[in-house]
């Protein structure tokens, strides 16, 4: 199943809007416990509008998981930013979600959430197990994802979409060799499954893999040409192999069906960015953020355009969306981002502790160092760059015995360039292998 973009949008509108409809009673310490009795009162009441108005204006819009996570960050983060305590907006929004999700249409009996025929014995339990993953990881619970996909997998363990997503889940608390080995398992279950191997190319991204990840992204598009996200992920891989000319082509393909695509917005952004027009580079993460105004990519991008001075605002969003429970790989990314802007301002100790911590991030994502592997490669590149290799290609070179001096520092990617990528995508429906 796809995110509708201009569904998502109406999520987040609909979740900001609620979110300044709710006002919860401010409660100070030293008032009486009869007063805070009724203020409790005051703001359970209010919770109850909200969610009897939460139901109907959702109820239209008939939320898939992913409309339904963007409709809750949006709903989380507006409460925030209008000064509710952050226990409260959890509270909140963990209330309103579970509501709406309990109050959408179940299946005809005897059908699954497809409304095909519940053939298998096991069917109804499947499908609940499915769907309570599904609640879970657009929750951000995804320990408790990944538990209800592992008891799906033991009742069917030939079920691609409960593969798939538990793959997802994976990918999100950066478990990304598991991940990467139950998208195969979905792909060997179901071959034609395009989300699969859409998010395949995508945890092989994660882990620096760019030409297979390219291969993954290209299959899933020639099963679903449609396939926005898989597009502009492969927009993201093209930019990490060099290639900024396909990279744009990709983007701008996204940007023709969904022209607020987050993700195809950042891509323009990093090619403008890589061309050197850093105002139309801004302008771009800009667009982004109006998008989806918590996009780890797009708030670490901006860090990369110029030296930052007194910018608390953007310093205080930052240091929130690291702390908000993203992926580990957007959380370094961010983290990066952050130690930049202490180092403009001459903070070296913070710098060095927010580069330390990315750093780690990073370190936990890494696989195992193989000694052996890596001896047979450099015995590998011994073996074959000879010196009579190497003196039969001195011919190319220039004849000018002037000396040549590289000013500069290698790339990085602390803007967070190969460390975000589009969204995975979460099957709901589905409950044949």
């Amino acid at each position: 199943m796809r995110l509708g973009w201009f569904s998502a949008r109406q999520a987040a509108e609909v979740g900001s809007a609620l979110a300044d409809q709710f006002a919860p009673p401010t409660v100070s310490r030293s008032i009486t416990r009869g007063k805070k009795k009724s203020a409790q009162g005051k703001r359970g009441a209010a919770l109850e509008e909200l969610l009897r108005r939460a139901e109907r204006e959702t109820r239209a819009l008939r939320l898939n998981l992913f409309e339904k996570a963007t409709f809750a960050t949006t709903f989380k983060w507006r409460l925030l930013e209008n000064g509710v305590e952050r226990e409260t907006a959890d509270e909140v929004t963990r209330t309103l979600v579970l509501h709406i999700s309990q109050n959408q249409a179940d299946p005809a009996p005897g059908r699954d959430s497809a409304g095909a025929p519940a053939d298998r014995p096991n069917s109804s339990t499947a499908q609940y197990l499915l769907t309570q993953g599904n609640e879970y990881l657009a929750q951000g619970a995804y320990a408790e994802a990944i538990t209800s996909y592992g008891r799906l997998l033991k009742l069917n363990p030939r079920h691609a979409a409960a593969f798939n997503n538990l793959g997802a889940a994976l990918c999100k608390v950066g478990r990304y060799r598991e991940a990467e080995q139950h998208f195969h398992r979905a792909i060997g279950l179901k071959p034609g499954y395009s989300d699969a191997h859409g998010n395949l190319g995508t945890v092989l991204g994660f882990r620096g893999q760019f030409p297979e990840s390219e291969n993954s992204l290209r299959r899933a598009l020639k099963l679903k040409p449609t396939h926005v996200d898989a597009r502009s992920t492969l927009g993201l891989t093209l930019l990490s192999l060099g290639r900024p000319s396909d990279a744009k082509a990709q983007f701008e393909e996204v940007l023709k069906i969904a022209p607020r695509h987050a993700y195809a917005l950042l891509g323009m952004g990093r090619v403008a960015k890589t061309e050197g027009r850093f105002d139309e580079a801004q302008a771009l993460f800009r667009r982004v953020l109006e998008a989806d105004p918590n996009m780890p990519g797009a708030w670490a991008a901006l860090v990369g355009l110029r030296k930052m001075t007194s910018d608390a605002g953007w310093l205080q969003r930052a240091e929130e969306i690291a702390a908000s429970g993203i992926a580990p790989l957007e959380e370094a990314s961010v983290r990066f981002a952050i130690g930049k802007y202490y180092d403009d301002v001459a903070d070296f100790n913070q710098a060095f502790h927010s580069y330390k911590r990315a750093n780690g991030l990073l370190k936990a994502l890494a696989g195992d160092y193989e000694r052996e592997a890596r001896t047979r490669f450099v015995d590998d590149l011994i073996r074959v760059y000879t010196r009579e290799t190497i003196s039969r290609i001195e011919g190319g070179a220039s004849a000018s015995v002037k000396p040549i001096f590289v000013v500069g520092m290698m790339l990085s990617t602390c803007d967070g360039t190969q460390s975000t990528r589009a969204c995975l995508v979460i099957s709901s429906s589905s409950l044949q292998p």
